[in-house]
């Protein structure tokens, strides 16, 4: 019963001491919804852009064996790992003059894998049936309407009179259009008899499974039925739903950025406390006369920061589900909110309960005595200040001396501001350092604005691919000169390459490219050397081979060229020629995005074997900025004069590069805004805390001949001295992380990180940290102004 009141009496003091602190307890409580609604979005975040995706891949397949044989498919058959299969045909491509047709077949019929999205008529059964999308219609001119008759190009320059059936569902922002024949077409038509059908699978209990897990079966499935590992290409999509193991980088990276921002959190809050107590000092101590205890009270601090926990979490969490809903409405799930919102509130309290236990202990630590001897002004401990005899005194130096006498509390404040603005200069640093000029053109267009190579169209229909179009020498010489007579054409960028087959392990006459090097570039390739040796004259004298990329190699294949193994090259320059080379060396980074294929051999060798060939694959076009329009307008009219050629523009790709930089930037950015944020609220709590506490002082000193000018210079000046100290760390420390993340960038390859100072951000933010201060200061001196100074020195 006696428990039961003092309960009561403890629960009661504590409403009706948060009632007398409203503009604390504002603070606080805004940390609170934020801190909450923050931790309930990314809490909730991977798991609504998984359970989209899982969505959105109900009805598409986990793992596709493509170009697999009939006695392959009845081996995958059998194997009941998989739940269900279905198949198709990807047929010939052919390149249109805007747009791309492409010859598949579905199994429109298919249940659990949909393939196919029929928005008008019907599946086509017969053989010149086909299904098409209404945007086709529009492109060839032709009515959308089924039963409609159509002409369909094919790449051997005939064409297949076909009447649509029905239409599938158009896919915006695409140039790339698909005629969807039927299983009568699949198996006798010209454009896909010869073709391999493709084995569509899912796999049974698979979404219980890790990445590597998933992984294993379907390999393991692929190696039983004899179906090489290029051949198997997994759903990536599906596989970022499935767990990476133990050690997610993703739930790695939200835990980081989840302890940051509690860590935020909690020294705001802290502070806040910290100040509340250390302003009650007097009325603790009477409380301690009255006959409370010490523990209870502890229990009274901590009993205030759980009420304000309690009455914040419904509208942070509330926030944080709109929030979550709004950003992934296909993703979201009550279950998954309701478990995530109880998590936070464990979380939150936790954290509240961690913020006031120092205060908590700190007031339950005051004496009766020293509560009725306590002043502002003696500081911490009552320590002395100084040795010195006597000190200047204007407003500043008593803003410092205000400071100084209780470091704890500025200590604590300016810590909040430093992290909060470490984080702003390293975000904004890296923004600004982020070279979106050079991240737009990693890759070829790293050395120019136009890339013309070799069509899609004529090597598919070519018997030999490029090397027989390459014997057409489409990058002639008068070619090259009409190229670079354009005005406004800098240089032409030349890289070669010969199309060959290659016999290494289980491929067999598999297609790849040979990239050439010559002798000066020697010293730059033994720079990207990983194992083995390279010298150029022996490789010509003893027949050896250098490798590309062998962490690929090992992801498609399973296996690494290793050194001293043979690998058999068959190349063609009108008759075929069959070489073996050892492997010398492998290499990686080098010249990444410019060449092609697994192998790199010296120029002289490969022209021994293709001699009279132009085995040119590439020109890369640079031009001036302001003639970079023109200049596409003049290659566009060469290219329609060469058929054999298409030109790719950077234009084409900046938007979308672009778009990608700056969602990143925005994130990152976003993130740390509302670290800041917690930092202001601490910021501004603390020094109207200060000047609320100070009232009667400040009264003191005005009745003995302070002016209220110098009152102004004394309360912004206390604010100053906080906002440089932030200046400072935030500045000396952000800037040596912005400058850090630049390096490390730098370490993985990564060349469109440049550092650079963020001068402009930095002036904003050093704009704003000052001015908050002076604007609360001129605020409070305000309402300092609706007092009288007899009523505030009578409250003394």
């Amino acid at each position: 019963m006696y428990e039961t009141q003092n309960k009561k009496v403890i629960n009661r003091l504590a409403k009706s001491d948060l009632k007398s602190k409203k503009m604390g307890n504002l603070f606080t409580m805004i940390t609170i919804v934020i801190a909450a609604s923050l931790l309930l979005v990314m809490g909730l975040f991977p798991g609504t852009v998984k359970l989209d995706l899982q969505r959105q891949l109900e009805y598409a397949q986990d793992v596709m064996y493509m170009g697999v044989t009939k006695d392959q498919i009845k081996n995958l058959q059998k194997d009941d790992r998989f739940s269900y299969m279905t198949y198709d045909k990807m047929g010939e491509r052919m390149e249109m003059d805007d747009y791309i047709i492409s010859h598949v077949y579905f199994d429109g019929a298919s249940t659990k894998i949909k393939t196919t999205e029929l928005t008008e008529g019907k599946l086509p059964e017969k053989k010149n049936e086909v299904l098409v999308s209404k945007g086709y219609m529009k492109k060839i001119g032709k009515k959308a309407e089924v039963g409609t008759k159509i002409e369909v190009p094919l790449l051997s320059g005939k064409t297949e009179v076909c009447v649509v059936s029905g239409f599938t569902k158009d896919v915006k922002n695409t140039n790339i259009y698909q005629i969807r024949h039927s299983r009568a077409y699949a198996e006798k038509g010209s454009t896909l008899k010869d073709v391999n059908y493709d084995v569509l699978a899912k796999v049974a209990g698979a979404k219980s499974m890790t990445q590597d897990q998933f992984l294993n079966v379907i390999r393991d499935a692929a190696k039983k039925a004899e179906i090489p590992r290029s051949q198997v290409n997994e759903n990536n999509h599906f596989v970022g739903t499935l767990p990476a193991g133990k050690f997610d980088p993703e739930m790695v990276t939200i835990a980081i950025v989840g302890i940051i921002i509690l860590a935020a959190g909690i020294m705001v809050i802290y502070s806040i406390f910290y100040i509340s107590v250390t302003g009650k000092t007097r009325q603790y101590g009477q409380l301690r006369t009255l006959g409370m205890t010490r523990k209870q009270i502890r229990k009274l601090v901590r009993r205030e920061g759980f009420i304000l926990a309690l009455r914040s979490l419904p509208i942070g969490l509330a926030l944080g589900g709109i929030f979550s809903y709004a950003a992934r409405p296909g993703g979201f799930s009550l279950t998954n909110t309701v478990v995530m919102a109880l998590i936070v509130i464990a979380i939150i309290l936790i954290t509240v309960l961690l913020s006031v236990l120092k205060p908590a202990k700190m007031a339950s630590m005051i004496s009766p005595i020293e509560a009725a001897n306590y002043s502002a002004y003696q500081g911490e401990g009552g320590k002395a200040q100084t040795k010195k005899l006597q000190r200047k005194i204007t407003p500043f130096t008593l803003a410092k001396m205000n400071s100084a006498r209780n470091r704890k509390k500025t200590f604590v404040t300016m810590l909040s501001l430093g992290i909060g603005g470490i984080l702003f200069i390293g975000a904004v640093t890296f923004a600004v350092s982020m070279d979106k000029e050079k991240f737009v053109r990693q890759g070829p267009f790293e050395a120019g604005e136009f890339v013309i190579e070799i069509s899609g169209n004529a090597s598919e229909t070519a018997k030999h691919g490029e090397m027989e179009i390459k014997l057409q020498k489409p990058f002639s010489d008068q070619l090259y000169d009409q190229v670079n007579d354009i005005p406004g054409v800098k240089k032409i960028h030349s890289f070669p390459g010969a199309e060959i087959e290659y016999d290494y392990q289980d491929q067999s006459k598999a297609a790849d490219t040979v990239s050439l090097f010559t002798r000066d570039e020697v010293p730059e390739i033994k720079k990207c050397l990983e194992s083995g040796a390279l010298d150029y004259d022996d490789m010509l004298k003893n027949d050896k081979i250098l490798i590309r990329g062998n962490d690929q190699a090992e992801e498609i294949f399973g296996w690494r060229f290793e050194i001293g193994d043979e690998v058999t090259l068959h190349y063609w320059d009108g008759k075929e020629k069959t070489k073996t080379y050892q492997v010398a060396g492998t290499i990686d980074n080098y010249k990444d995005g410019f060449l092609n294929g697994w192998f790199l051999l010296p120029d002289e060798e490969v022209e021994r074997q293709v001699p009279g060939v132009d085995l040119t694959d590439t020109w890369i076009v640079s031009t001036d900025p302001e003639s970079t329009n023109k200049v596409e307008a003049s290659l566009d009219r060469l290219m329609e004069q060469n058929p054999n050629l298409i030109m790719t523009a950077l234009r084409t790709h900046r938007v979308e590069y672009e778009a990608s930089a700056n969602q990143m930037i925005l994130a990152i950015l976003v993130m740390v805004l509302f670290i800041v944020l917690f930092s202001m609220i601490n910021l501004i709590n603390t020094l109207i805390t200060n000047f609320m506490s100070q009232r009667t002082e400040l009264a003191m000193l005005q009745s003995i001949g302070m002016t209220r000018g110098q009152i102004k210079t004394l309360v912004i000046g206390e604010g100053l001295v906080l906002a440089v100290g932030n200046v400072i760390i935030s500045l000396l420390f952000g800037s040596l992380l912005g400058y850090g993340v630049c390096r490390l960038f730098g370490y993985m390859g990564v060349d469109y990180m440049v550092y650079q100072f963020p001068l402009a951000y930095s002036l904003i933010y050093i704009g704003v940290v000052v001015l908050v201060p002076c604007l609360i200061a001129l605020f409070m001196i305000r309402k300092f102004k609706g007092q009288s100074l007899v009523e505030r020195l009578r409250e003394i």
